[in-house]
């Protein structure tokens, strides 16, 4: 259900922001952040399913993994076409200023902590919280 929601809301354009994104700087941005966040993830799942496969302990319902990885590289290349392809309907020029309002708020949430655990040297992290 959550990718479901997840999926749709990206390929929509719906996701919570302050502002809409109406120009096609604040385009650019929403959507390149978006890829690096989703990437982000991505990342984090991989590296969390290494690790718990390398411990030793069977994994319950590996699975789940999987299906993270899926959603995020999914959710990734979403973006990447997005990027690649904008809305005729976007205004010429922007504000680079501007454009960091239209930032989907999940999207700066994941760049503040996954650059946090990467960082910190636990790039597991993002995904385990």
């Amino acid at each position: 259900m959550f990718a479901i929601a997840a999926i749709t809301t990206t390929m929509g354009y719906h996701h919570i922001s302050i502002r809409p994104a109406s120009t096609m700087v604040d385009h650019k941005v929403t959507t390149a952040t978006g890829i690096v966040a989703h990437l982000m993830l991505l990342f984090s799942v991989v590296r969390y399913y290494q690790i718990s496969a390398a411990s030793g302990v069977e994994m319950e319902n590996a699975h789940f993994f999987f299906i993270w990885m899926a959603l995020f590289a999914s959710l990734a290349v979403i973006s990447i076409k997005q990027f690649l392809s904008p809305p005729k309907t976007l205004q010429k020029g922007g504000s680079f200023g501007l454009a960091q309002l239209a930032i989907p708020l999940y999207v700066s949430m994941t760049l503040i902590s996954g650059v946090y655990f990467f960082l910190t040297g636990n790039p597991s992290g993002l995904a385990i919280y």
